[in-house]
């Protein structure tokens, strides 16, 4: 303790441990008059960081489950849900400040094959290299979530068409130089993404209506040839 803390000029102090599962996670140091450690203080401050210890390691405890909760174990990218209570405060943030947001979904070429050909391993393998490609390719006020399967979301705050475009292309040409290794002496085939981006407020205005049209902007891309970013065009309404 003394090397921790200050001495204090006058009067005394008494030093102890937080201790919770065997483990020291802090130190608490109390002042008082001098002579005022006695034994019975002592030990009524010892019982009472022992409580302390013990309810700020449940709430590591549950800090720690929560971030879990919103993780993808496999990628260590966000989950869809999370992704989603995220995105609909960004939208919210969008809206007050009349702001545009971006949405790109970025679904793996011929992913499917390449698992059932090379097995699950490499597939794991070729996912979570996806993930650490695309995160490096992104600004930081960016985020990345696992939607589901080899389907990602990217939400990109204050970007516009243009910027959302610039972002897509630069994780597709990461993808393209990307090299999984396949455990074998035959090595992977080139990989590829291809990706859908929708923009707030022009191809939406909720959070569901963003999704869907970035998914149907990916949808585009494949039936186009893959390896390619597709901006959502609204579809003109039929005359009545």
């Amino acid at each position: 303790c003394p090397s921790k803390f200050v001495i204090p000029g006058e009067g005394s102090y008494y030093c102890g441990p937080l201790i919770a599962g065997g483990v020291i996670i802090g130190a608490v140091r109390v002042e008082g008059l001098k002579d005022y450690w006695t034994t019975e203080r002592e030990s009524l401050l010892e019982s009472y960081l022992s409580g302390a210890a013990s309810a700020l390691s449940n709430l590591r405890l549950l800090e720690t489950t929560k971030q879990q909760a919103n993780v993808d174990e496999l990628t260590g990218l966000y989950n869809r849900r999370f992704l989603e209570e995220y995105a609909r405060k960004l939208l919210a943030m969008a809206r007050r400040k009349s702001q545009p947001l971006g949405i790109i979904m970025m679904d793996l070429d011929h992913f499917k094959e390449f698992n059932d050909l090379y097995g699950h391993e490499v597939g794991d393998r070729i996912l979570r290299q996806f993930a650490k490609t695309a995160t490096q390719a992104m600004r930081e006020a960016n985020l990345a979530a696992r939607y589901g399967g080899e389907e990602f979301v990217a939400i990109l705050p204050e970007t516009d068409t243009q910027g959302c475009l610039r972002l897509g292309e630069r994780i597709r040409l990461a993808v393209e130089r990307m090299v999984v290794p396949s455990g074998t002496e035959k090595p992977l085939p080139q990989l590829t993404v291809s990706l859908g981006i929708a923009v707030y407020p022009e191809h939406g205005h909720t959070l569901e209506e963003l999704l869907q049209a970035s998914d149907k902007a990916l949808y585009e891309s494949k039936r186009a040839g893959r390896n390619r970013t597709t901006i959502y065009v609204p579809q003109e309404e039929p005359a009545s």
